[in-house]
């Protein structure tokens, strides 16, 4: 079938989408099996997907992309088939959710992954949502996506982040971090959370 342009970029875009979300997954420990049950999907569309296979549906694109966002509010897995699932990402070169600047363009590449000061801007996220500000505003005002900043918020799976990222999230801090802390049921709510995760705020670290 002869397609135009517009038509080439959206089908293009829900192959390396569904492929990218999938290779995601296993670089955070998800396995197969787990994936299939999330998406409603069988094993072999796992499969099939997850090595670049082509003609990807709506449905299927659809019933990826929900899995992953569901994923991003779950904590990494742990044990001996999580590490097999990171290894397997690992020596496939397969990138994780943080390395795209955009998972859905077939023309973006994965950004090089830096190391340094992941586990730092972690934590400022953590305090930042400690202090009572919704992941929504620290999202909003640090100017990634409210799906990225759960996965930072939420676990250390990445180790790395892209070096764009850590740069705007650290400036965010710096402002919101000097800040009164909001009020209002909604922060009342988001420190709860936090003190239920144990996560603290920044005179609590201090001290």
């Amino acid at each position: 079938m002869h397609r135009n342009n517009s038509q080439l970029k959206n089908y293009l875009g829900k192959q390396v989408g569904a492929t990218r979300r999938i290779r995601a997954m296993y670089y955070r420990g998800f396995n197969s099996k787990t994936i299939a049950s999330l998406t409603g999907l069988d094993h072999a569309a796992i499969h099939r997907i997850a090595e670049g296979g082509e003609d990807v549906s709506d449905s299927e694109y659809n019933a990826i992309r929900n899995a992953f966002l569901h994923t991003l509010s779950l904590e990494s897995p742990k044990g001996r088939t999580a590490k097999q699932m990171q290894l397997k990402a690992s020596r496939n070169g397969w990138s994780p959710f943080g390395a795209w600047a955009d998972i859905d363009d077939p023309n973006c590449e994965p950004d090089a992954l830096l190391d340094p000061a992941t586990e730092d801007v972690i934590d400022k996220v953590r305090i930042l949502f400690a202090m009572g500000f919704s992941l929504k505003e620290i999202a909003e005002r640090s100017q990634v996506s409210q799906s990225q900043m759960s996965v930072v918020v939420n676990g250390k799976e990445f180790r790395k982040l892209r070096q764009a990222t850590v740069d705007k999230i650290n400036a965010a801090f710096e402002e919101m971090s000097r800040e009164p802390r909001p009020e209002g049921v909604v922060a009342d709510r988001t420190r709860a959370l936090a003190r239920e995760k144990g996560w603290h705020e920044l005179l609590e670290w201090v001290h």
